[in-house]
């Protein structure tokens, strides 16, 4: 018995079927979790080692060269990137798309413990981490206080509410800024130090002997075990004043006598304002496997307790939210499938003029959309905007099985069946139809899953989704729709002609009747269908170079970041007081009531900080916070022309501006010269740099080793060494304690400690003049060797282990693919005295994706051919029906184009399930006519006349459900949007087009193929 007889004749038992998929449905949703993309492995190893005080140049010579070496042969590794800056070294491995990054991961930390024990021994342990889309920020939080100074804030923040909101289930890091960090400074007079004829180095050694308390082992007394401990660290100041540094003669030398003591703050090197006031930010990030939603809402809650907790001294808020953006794109995506369900319901009604009839066929929307939730649930797929769109796209596609499901039983009532046999007569004669239909959109999304790299994790959950779907949508066309059509006594009505209804029915009976005629006069005049229809193509294939190309689009959330710099050397106070009057005058621009925050963070941060921020005090940046887009009077892109007027016009200004969340790469265009010389890198990068300011659409050019850093350069001078008997290290350790400053010891106050930091005091070092004059080792440094002003790159890269100056450059005006092709032209014309370049960013990524999707395309119209071959058991009728792509791509062309959309992945996905969805009609179109010519004995002609006729209806139903259902995302409203409107328009463009060529030419094509195989 087929599956509609089943359904019919035991309904009770499909009934809890029925229930059953609902209640796992709604169960899965309260179970699903909530983020904004799929969990994306960006397939990069990253490896941080900080060394303090070390300036780019060193840290590429003792830290990155180092490291580079011992991880350049670990299996799967295809490229390693490598910067070093101030302080810090950042390795970043790209791997192999076949590559394990888990196994990857394990390898680098063999290979970098390998080495450990050869790097500076002031060098921290190197930091290694997979790069996951995780590290985003999730939360960013604000403290101010208008009791606390700066340094008592920073220190509650350190001690007490960062550790506390840090052990929130899901967060992996706290980044605490801003405010000062309280230390006990040893701020040591060099004159004294040399009359008493101590070094920095005896100072060092006398406070870094003081450490924290140690344990003493156990003491056994009688019965009584105790515990031994040495109380040895520093508890008050005076125990550090009256500590024994040496010795003058025979008289000891305490600390005292030769530095001040201050229990103040470590030397300030940035400033953080929020919203034009002094405040101190915690950034959070979640781990790798956390749910951003549900991490959020954990978070949010203990702030609302901490906040009030601490009301009385505190005010805290959160500026920027994730969750916020991410529920907001739900609702947006949410909206979208009901409009779709809505517009679908009303074409049913229209068509079938029944609303009993539309009810049956919009009940299968609601319950195979529900249990799709469980599908999703078992195969791991959270709810984010790539499954919701899947699910917003699918609300068509779920319908069309079963509007040819109840048109055909609705066809059999009207010929006088009764509704048991209508039911499943008519169920079961499209069954093997409506199965093909399916199984060639589900084809399509098999070489999507199989796809490498970033695109195929992205896509991943948007094809299981909709696979998930349309595997439910045709179990529910072929049980509950003949089910409900069988207990429906008003599944066939009678329309009074002058009713609306009535002429409705009346119209589509004309229109069926006008179908007919004149497709059997187009079958025999094929002359006028064929060569218009190949005219359009050819037209269309030129329109082709007028669709700008691009890669992923970027979606905008409300936010703003400024990055800017000053020249080489400007101070941070000086640099603090431009930006301050640069948010000034960006402000006045912004409408009132629209910008919700403004955060500024200027100077550099210090240690793996600098990763995520400035390393100079000569940058800082700036971002605005705005309120949701629906409370806003402007656009995100309005503002951002706006403020780049305001920046131009600030004279010594350089600065970058983004509002997007990128998906690809930082930049989409990155020029990349190789060599070795650093002068010479600087002046390629300079020239292409020029050449790349004058191309249309792209902004904020920038080179890597355009931004300098001023650096004092010591050389001692070998000769006094050698008769003096010192060391180069002897002295360089002088310079580093007095000048650069060490921890050597901590200052405990109950259960906290605080560093205590060694160097001279800031009138000793703040000039180059006054640090030539620091006595060392009896005498003036400057006579140990000779001071340089040099200036230095703020950073170094290499690539491959080989230095690389890289020129990056933002789209904004134009398309990826014309700035990219200006590019390629500007680089072919330059001279850069033989250095190897190529061009990387979204422009290389692009190219290797584009190539993938082709490729999966390919092999989906191949799976889509091998399906109705086994329809059909035929290798020639599939050729009829798979002709309908190519006249699709016809209307996805003229959409693009009309639209101003651009050819970019999303555009490709909306490629690859259009080749599974224009080929629905066609199989329900042939499929009858084999059927009529099988059972009546028919000819060709009459039969595929006869099929069109009586197909019409359903054709027409299945199309225009599934275009209007796309319509709300194609409209893109949302700044949200811009991820899966091209892909809807593509679909929408191309199934219209196919639709309506489909009905003219496919009949011609049928009736050419018979007489072709009678003639053979």
């Amino acid at each position: 018995m087929s599956l509609p007889g089943l359904a019919v004749r035991r309904r009770v038992t499909f009934l809890m079927v029925f229930l059953l998929m609902g209640g796992a449905g709604l169960f899965a949703l309260t179970r699903l979790g909530i983020d904004y993309f799929p969990k994306v492995d960006l397939g990069r190893i990253a490896v941080v080692t900080v060394l303090p005080g070390a300036g780019p140049s060193d840290v590429e010579a003792l830290v990155t060269e180092l490291l580079e070496d011992a991880v350049s042969g670990v299996e799967g590794i295809e490229t390693v990137l490598s910067s070093s800056r101030n302080g810090v070294s950042m390795i970043t491995l790209e791997l192999k798309n076949s590559a394990d990054i888990d196994q990857a991961e394990v390898d680098v930390r063999d290979a970098v413990e390998r080495v450990r024990s050869r790097l500076p021994e002031a060098a921290g342990d190197p930091v290694i981490m997979a790069m996951e889309s995780s590290m985003k920020p999730l939360i960013m939080l604000t403290f101010t206080s208008e009791v606390m100074n700066g340094t008592e804030l920073r220190n509650l923040v350190d001690q007490e509410l960062s550790p506390r909101l840090g052990r929130v289930e899901g967060i992996s890091s706290v980044d605490v800024l801003g405010g000062r960090v309280r230390q006990i400074n040893v701020e040591v007079d060099p004159v004294l130090l040399a009359e008493r004829g101590i070094s920095m180095r005896q100072v060092h050694s006398a406070l870094s002997a003081v450490g924290g308390d140690q344990p003493g082992g156990d003491i056994s007394d009688g019965d009584l075990e105790m515990a031994l401990s040495v109380r040895s660290g520093f508890r008050d100041l005076d125990a550090i004043r009256e500590l024994v540094i040496g010795r003058q003669g025979d008289r000891p030398v305490r600390l005292e006598e030769v530095a001040e003591i201050v229990d103040g703050h470590a030397e300030q090197t940035s400033f953080t304002h929020l919203d034009q006031g002094e405040a101190v930010l915690l950034i959070f990030r979640k781990t790798a496997d956390a749910n951003t939603v549900n991490t959020c809402n954990r978070l949010e809650e203990e702030i609302g307790e901490l906040a009030e907790d601490y009301a009385s001294i505190l005010g805290t808020e959160i500026i920027y939210n994730q969750e916020r953006f991410i529920t907001g794109s739900m609702k947006d995506l949410a909206l979208t499938a009901v409009q779709a369900v809505l517009l679908a319901a009303a074409v049913l009604t229209f068509f079938l003029g029944s609303l009993s009839n539309a009810g049956i066929v919009s009940l299968s929307m609601p319950l195979s959309f529900i249990a799709s939730f469980a599908a999703m649930y078992l195969v791991g797929i959270d709810l984010n905007i790539m499954s919701l769109a899947g699910l917003s796209i699918s609300v068509g596609m779920i319908v069309d099985n079963s509007v040819v499901v109840i048109e055909n039983i609705h066809r059999w009532r009207r010929e006088g069946s009764d509704g048991l046999r209508a039911a499943e007569g008519g169920a079961a004669q499209v069954g093997m139809a409506v199965t093909a239909s399916t199984l060639t959109t589900v084809a399509v999304f098999i070489p999507m899953l199989f796809v490498p790299g970033i695109t195929g994790q992205i896509f991943r959950d948007l094809s299981l989704t909709i696979t998930s779907a349309l595997f439910l949508s045709l179990f529910v066309s072929q049980s509950l729709i003949p089910l409900l059509s069988s207990r429906s006594r008003r599944l066939v009505m009678e329309h009074s002609p002058a009713s609306l209804t009535g002429r409705i029915q009346r119209w589509l009976d004309r229109l069926e009747e006008g179908y007919s005629r004149n497709v059997s006069w187009l079958i025999a005049n094929s002359r006028f269908v064929f060569a218009p229809v190949l005219l359009l193509f050819a037209g269309s294939l030129m329109l082709l170079g007028l669709v700008p190309k691009t890669y992923l689009p970027e979606p905008k959330e409300g936010v703003i970041d400024i990055d800017m710099s000053l020249a080489p050397g400007t101070g941070l106070e000086f640099t603090d007081s431009v930006m301050v009057d640069a948010e000034r005058r960006i402000l006045e621009v912004i409408e009132p009531g629209d910008l919700a925050h403004s955060y500024m963070d200027v100077g550099k941060r210090e240690g793996l900080g600098a990763l995520f921020g400035s390393a100079s005090s000569a940058t800082g940046e700036i971002n605005l916070y705005f309120v949701d887009e629906h409370s806003r009077s402007r656009s995100v892109e309005y503002y951002e022309e706006r403020i780049r007027e305001v920046l131009d016009r600030l004279p010594g200004v350089q600065y970058s501006l983004t509002s997007g969340i990128p998906i690809g790469n930082e930049y989409p265009v990155s020029v990349v010269v190789y060599g070795e010389d650093l002068d010479e890198l600087r002046e390629m990068g300079e020239t292409v740099r020029e050449g790349m300011t004058r191309i249309p659409g792209a902004v904020d050019v920038s080179s890597t080793l355009e931004n300098r850093l001023m650096q004092v350069d010591f050389v001692p001078d070998e000769n006094v060494l050698f008769l003096r008997g010192m060391s180069p290290a002897m002295i360089g350790m002088e310079m580093t304690i007095g000048v650069l400053g060490l921890d050597v010891s901590t200052f405990s106050q109950g259960s906290r400690e605080y560093d205590v930091n060694l160097r001279y005091a800031g009138r000793f070092r703040s000039s180059r003049e006054a640090v030539a004059g620091l006595p060392a080792y009896g005498m003036p440094l400057d006579a140990w060797g000779d001071f340089r002003l040099t200036l230095v790159p703020e950073r170094i890269q290499r690539r491959d282990r080989t230095r690389i100056a890289t020129v990056n450059c933002r789209i904004s005006g134009r398309p990826l693919g014309d700035v990219a092709g200006d590019v390629e032209a500007m680089m072919d014309t330059l001279s850069l005295n033989g250095h190897r370049w190529e061009i990387l960013g979204d422009v290389r990524d692009r190219g290797e994706a584009f190539t993938s999707m082709g490729l999966a395309i390919a092999v989906s119209l191949i799976l889509v051919y091998m399906v109705m071959a086994s329809q059909f058991e035929s290798l020639l009728e599939p050729f009829i029906i798979i002709i309908e792509v190519p006249l699709a791509l016809i209307g996805v062309i003229i959409t693009l184009v009309l639209t101003g959309t651009t050819m970019g992945l999303t555009s490709l996905v909306g490629l690859l399930m259009l080749g599974g969805i224009v080929v629905n009609n066609g199989i329900v179109f042939v499929d009858y006519a084999n059927q009529l010519r099988r059972n009546e004995g028919m000819s060709s002609g009459e039969a595929i006349v006869e099929a069109g006729r009586k197909r019409l209806r359903p054709i027409l139903m299945t199309a225009i459900t599934t275009i209007l259902a796309l319509m709300p995302l194609a409209v893109g409203a949302t700044e949200s949007s811009v991820l899966w409107a091209p892909m809807a328009r593509t679909v929408a463009g191309g199934l219209s087009v196919a639709t309506l060529l489909t009905l003219i030419v496919l009949p011609c094509l049928y009736v050419k193929l018979d007489r072709w195989r009678r003639r053979t």
